[in-house]
């Protein structure tokens, strides 16, 4: 009888521990509005808590109807937090010339450790505005 309930509480440990290993990853999120961009020239998040596997996802305000784009200037160690695919524009509202939508910018947690992305509002082309409006993100991975 004791190798059965040993047997069973084993296969009750290995259950749970792979139940954890496939529990979703969190999305740490924040949206800097319009009103924001319109207070701040300059603006900073700071994360802490993510884990590994975690999406840490940026919501900015844009216009690329007026030439102006964010871009990603750095991420400063790019073993601990990597860009996920490219950044995503939805506009409020209708759709039209120099009306503001919102860009997703969506970064996954690789491993442990702290690391800064900045993230510049320009307008891309030679002679343009550059870094109109910044956005600094200090991220820190825990697990």
């Amino acid at each position: 009888m004791k190798p059965k309930i040993f047997l069973l509480g084993l296969v009750l440990v290995l259950a749970l521990s792979l139940a954890a290993c496939l529990a979703p990853a969190n999305d740490i999120s924040h949206e800097f509005t319009c009103d924001d961009f319109d207070e701040y020239a300059n603006l900073t998040w700071t994360v802490s808590g993510a884990g590994v596997g975690d999406t840490v996802t940026a919501k900015v305000c844009s216009n690329p109807s007026t030439g102006f784009a964010w871009e990603l200037a750095g991420i400063d160690d790019t073993d601990v937090l990597k860009l996920d695919g490219e950044a995503e524009y939805v506009a409020l509202g209708e759709a039209v010339p120099g009306a503001a939508g919102m860009e997703t910018w969506n970064f996954t947690a690789l491993k442990e450790g702290t690391t800064r992305l900045l993230l510049e509002y320009s307008r891309p082309w030679e002679g343009g505005e550059k870094a109109v409006r910044t956005l600094e993100i200090t991220v820190t991975v825990e697990q």
